[in-house]
């Protein structure tokens, strides 16, 4: 039994690596035109360099048998050659750089594209941290095995060959004890690979914890500060950061071993060689002139060789790195639907939605609720009810077990979808500010807004006074989230996004919580009197904001229900 799950798991494995492996080859052909002019290149250079030892053995040889004419054309002859290769080199060096640029920008940006159109339970698997890792350091190891490893492998090989044919044209009997120390090589390689694997996954996830760690550290950073925990933080960054040294260790002791070896067995053709040529020199059978293009020539292979050797765990750090982006790749994706491009009000359908994150914990329970267009609803519950899953239904960053979420537009029903996202503004509990300034922040509402939208907004969200008051007013550059703003101007900040959003449904989730209650009912007034006043739903715990609903719905025990002011008024007292 062990042994037939053995042979399951090897399979696996196998079928893995294949995949892997296509994955990097489709990924290499959007960019076929870039790694073949790579190649080219590489190829004439290695070309040039075999060429560069017959010359050597033939300018060697003239000048020994004192032929001062073809020693002259020789050494011109080589000077040709050494520049020559010097242009190729160079344009080599550019194709790389360029080629490195656009491969690595391709990966990230298909990789964030997939990243921002995943599911959000299924985005919530990985760490921050994580994906930064993959899009960063992962993304950084699969294009240099494409633009630098598998090339360089490719005109090694041909160099090698040609070195190998050269050598054989020489003495066949040499080189074909030569080649029989080859196979060494590749068996080296593969007794590592696997370990090599494993070894780089590891370090791989405790470089994305010491990131997330030092990320949350930076972002919490208020709370590292007045929980004294300066010292701790600083103990739990030096272990990982340990942990990263004593991987990295353990990979390169590995890395220096097979190398050493392949190394040592490419330097056993070089000591044939130099055996060989001291024996015929003795012998009076060659000339100085052959060996040094023998030298040359083996110096051919066996530069390759060890560089080969090298590559080899580049290329296995490349497969896992493929592995680690083929999960992200792996996530499902967001269902898409078709929707009305010129809704300008909208009213919301709950029929029978049920939801759980585990069968034995539902959240919500047979939820059926209407509202209506220009409506304003306020949402209540105790804490962990599912006000906010309510929410992320609505937006289709969930999806209901049972039953249909509907956004109606006239005579017409729509099921919530990511598209429809586009119909609804919202404004999320806690900070939500971006590093730039605050036009940066409110056009993230609208894109192309006017001064004079902006203006109109951040007066409804009673955002424009403080705006006014600050340096550079409406371009006031603002740190990383929000500093520089109170919590009560970065709410205001957020809500004045939003409304310039237009969309014709408005939720705001604890939006108003930093706000005074005088200007909380100023704003949601303000929102509520606009020419085209928006469908709302509001979650708060003011009374004040209750006040001014046209309804009220609480959450309770994953059931939905209807209450009165009063009600909420003994609700939120309880």
């Amino acid at each position: 039994m062990d042994k037939k799950i053995g042979n399951k798991i090897d399979k696996k494995k196998t079928k893995d690596i294949f995949i892997n492996i296509k994955w990097l080859l489709f990924t290499m052909k959007g960019f076929s035109s870039f790694v073949f002019a790579i190649i080219f290149f590489g190829a004439i250079s290695a070309v040039l360099g075999i060429f560069r030892a017959l010359v050597t053995k033939w300018l060697v040889d003239s000048a020994t048998a004192a032929d001062i004419e073809r020693m002259n054309q020789y050494l011109l002859l080589l000077g040709g050659i050494i520049l020559f290769d010097i242009a190729v080199r160079a344009i080599h060096t550019i194709l790389l750089e360029k080629g490195e640029i656009k491969i690595s920008n391709n990966i990230q940006n298909k990789l964030y594209a997939k990243i921002i159109k995943t599911k959000w339970m299924q985005f919530l698997k990985y760490h921050s941290g994580d994906y930064l890792t993959r899009m960063t350091s992962d993304v950084e190891e699969i294009t240099d095995v494409i633009i630098s490893t598998i090339p360089n492998i490719i005109t090694l090989s041909i160099l090698v060959f040609g070195s190998f044919i050269s050598i054989f044209y020489i003495d066949p009997k040499l080189a074909i004890v030569i080649i029989t120390v080859i196979p060494l090589a590749a068996l080296f390689i593969r007794v590592f690979s696997k370990r090599l694997k494993k070894l780089y996954m590891e370090s791989q996830l405790v470089e994305s914890r010491y990131r997330s760690f030092i990320n949350e550290s930076i972002q919490n950073m208020l709370v590292v500060k007045t929980f004294c925990l300066e010292k701790m933080n600083f103990g739990k960054a030096k272990a990982m950061q340990q942990e990263k040294v004593d991987l990295v260790a353990s990979r390169t002791k590995l890395t220096v071993i097979s190398t050493s070896l392949v190394t040592m067995s490419s330097w056993m053709g070089f000591f044939l060689v130099f055996l060989w040529g001291s024996v015929k020199i003795a012998e009076g059978t060659t000339t100085f002139g052959t060996l040094m293009a023998l030298i040359q020539l083996i110096g051919n292979i066996q530069g390759p060789l060890i560089t080969v050797a090298a590559s080899i765990p580049m290329i296995v750090y490349a497969l896992a790195s493929v592995e680690r982006i083929r999960e992200i790749e792996g996530l499902e994706s967001e269902f898409e639907a078709d929707f009305s491009l010129d809704m300008t009000s909208a009213g919301i359908k709950y029929d029978q939605v049920d939801f759980y994150y585990n069968k034995d914990n539902y959240v919500l329970k047979n939820i059926t609720t209407e509202i209506k267009p220009g409506e304003t609803v306020a949402l209540i519950g105790s804490s962990g009810e599912g006000k906010t899953t309510f929410i992320h239904l609505l937006m289709s960053l969930l999806n209901p077990v049972k039953g249909d979420i509907r956004i109606v537009d006239r005579e017409k029903e729509y099921e919530v979808s990511t598209k429809s996202r586009g119909f609804i503004s919202y404004v999320p509990q806690g900070n939500n500010i971006f590093s730039g300034t605050i036009a940066d922040n409110l056009r993230l509402g609208k894109e192309n807004a006017t001064e004079e939208e902006l203006k109109i907004a951040t007066k409804a969200a009673s955002a424009w006074e403080f705006i006014l008051e600050a340096e550079n007013g409406i371009n006031t550059h603002i740190g990383e989230r929000g500093i520089g703003l109170s919590e009560g101007q970065t709410q205001r900040i957020a809500i004045a996004r939003a409304l310039l959003h237009k969309a014709p449904i408005l939720i705001l989730d604890e939006a108003t919580s930093a706000l005074d209650s005088k200007t909380e009912v100023e704003v949601l007034k303000t929102i509520q009197s606009l020419e085209e006043s928006p469908t709302c739903i509001i979650i708060t715990h003011r009374l004040s904001a209750l006040k001014i609903c046209d309804r009220i719905l609480k959450i309770e025990d994953g059931y939905l229900s209807e209450i009165s002011y009063e009600e909420a008024i003994d609700f939120e007292n309880a």
